[in-house]
């Protein structure tokens, strides 16, 4: 595939990991979609969030700190409105993840249903005429506690690669998963080296 494009969703928790996995990959020619790079000063977010979907194919750094993300979860609920987002799908877990037993499982929904529970509360304390926005905000939360445990399966069913493993072997899986042989790549690098000269 040539030059597909590769979103890489993230919380910037694990921001300093991420940077070191999009240096690692840039440095075999293969460039990540990320928001700190490709969202432009006053761009909408959302509408980077919603690009998701037209990605060839989908990084997802899952985190502790991802699975209590509105805005991570938001790029999710985009992407699974694809049918064939689980073709897309390259998922990275970090420790803290913790969503291979449905005990953890449970607790990343319930943590979600809580949220909700708590804005609804909150809510209920605003006029209505001041609500605003905060009814769509409550809708995705809603979203998101009705289709984790979808997306959860869908990640945790893959063969996953641990990062470190990945990272011993030069991401050798995620390159051959958006499906670049040797030869593109040594075609992309010897493109960049031309550039620097």
């Amino acid at each position: 595939m040539d030059n597909p494009i590769i979103f890489i969703s993230y919380s910037h928790k694990n921001f300093d990991l991420v940077d070191k996995i999009d240096k690692d990959l840039s440095g075999v020619g293969i460039r990540l979609k990320r928001d700190v790079r490709d969202l432009k000063p006053y761009s909408g977010i959302k509408e980077f969030m919603k690009s998701i979907k037209g990605a060839d194919f989908v990084l997802i750094v899952i985190s502790d700190g991802y699975l209590k993300s509105r805005n991570c979860l938001y790029e999710v609920l985009e992407l699974i409105k694809d049918d064939n987002y689980k073709e897309k799908i390259i998922p990275i877990f970090l420790d803290d993840a913790n969503i291979f037993d449905i005990r953890g499982k449970a607790r990343r929904i319930k943590y979600w249903q809580d949220e909700k529970v708590n804005l609804i509360r909150e809510l209920r304390e605003l006029d209505l005429q001041n609500i605003g926005d905060l009814t769509e905000q409550l809708r995705i939360i809603d979203n998101i506690a009705s289709n984790l445990s979808n997306f959860m399966h869908s990640v945790t069913d893959l063969l996953n690669v641990s990062l470190t493993q990945l990272q011993k072997t030069g991401y050798k899986e995620v390159i051959q998963r958006i499906g670049y042989s040797n030869q593109d790549l040594i075609s992309r690098l010897l493109e960049i080296i031309e550039i620097e000269d």
